[in-house]
């Protein structure tokens, strides 16, 4: 089996370019210094004969997509234009999993969201997640997309203004004070990236029927639940700064993951307090 991977320097495709190389399986990795499509705008050959592209890539986030309309533009007709490439070449047939988000597409009043709530974007980047989505709904036959809940995890990068349990871990390593935005009452669906490779694993193996997937832990997590876990497991006091919500944030949300359980065998196995300890761990030890 081959595998492409785009983005596989980020957070979530280094992940997976690991845990498949470990299995055996072929990974060919796609990057800003290794396109997957040519200065001409066609595939390289680098990705011929796939037997699953998963894209992972990103080059905006919640953040950066709110700020700069600029760049949202540009990543989604970079988008438009693999798409046509990709469907003018042989690898038509080819499944491809595109990697969206469970957090800023759902514009839903109810939780938790499964893949009929209303979904229009609750900011920029989950409308830029929708266009994207649609685009590749409309152009290509073998599309799974999975929105995805907050992962976090070893190797997630920093400083970007999102990833809250990262940003956590870094300050607490180096012995700065804590930021807190929002109501203590906020929740998220935090999920493990040891789960997400292996729910991503199994579908690219078990070729799922084309669709949305949502890949979460299932399970709402509030931001005072998330305090109480880093007060018990840090063994020293953490110093936290309270503020508002940022315009980007939503109050809250969680995936139903019914419809993604009912395509594979697969439980979320890392339960929150265990990936937060694994995580300071990992920050710790990253120096």
């Amino acid at each position: 089996m081959k595998v492409g991977i785009v983005g596989s320097g980020g957070f979530i495709g280094q992940a997976l370019v690991k845990s498949f190389c470990l299995d055996g399986i072929e990974v060919i990795e796609f990057d800003s210094k290794n396109p997957i499509t040519t200065n001409r705008g066609e595939i390289t050959p680098r990705a011929m004969n796939l037997n699953a592209l998963i894209w992972a890539a990103a080059k905006v986030n919640p953040i950066s997509a709110q700020k700069n309309s600029s760049s949202v533009s540009q990543e989604l007709e970079e988008w438009n234009q693999f798409l046509e490439s990709w469907t003018k070449s042989e690898m038509i047939n080819v499944p491809i999993f595109f990697l969206s988000s469970g957090g800023c597409v759902y514009t839903d009043k109810r939780t938790p969201f499964n893949e009929k709530s209303e979904s229009t974007g609750i900011n920029e980047y989950g409308r830029l997640k929708i266009k994207m989505e649609r685009l590749l709904d409309i152009n290509y036959v073998n599309a799974i997309i999975l929105r995805l809940g907050n992962v976090y995890g070893g190797g997630q990068p920093i400083g970007r203004g999102q990833g809250v349990i990262a940003e956590w871990c870094n300050n607490i390593h180096n012995n700065n004070i804590v930021p807190v935005y929002g109501s203590l009452e906020n929740f998220r669906d935090y999920i493990h990236i040891d789960d997400v490779v292996v729910a991503i694993k199994l579908l690219v193996t078990d070729a799922p029927i084309r669709g949305i997937y949502n890949l979460s832990s299932g399970l709402p997590s509030t931001l005072g639940n998330l305090i109480s876990i880093f007060k018990e497991v840090v063994n020293e006091k953490i110093e936290f700064v309270y503020s508002n919500n940022r315009n980007t944030d939503r109050n809250g949300y969680y995936l139903s993951i019914d419809k993604l359980q009912s395509s594979i065998d697969w439980i979320p196995q890392v339960n929150l307090r265990d990936g937060i300890v694994r995580a300071l761990n990992e920050s710790r030890n990253a120096d």
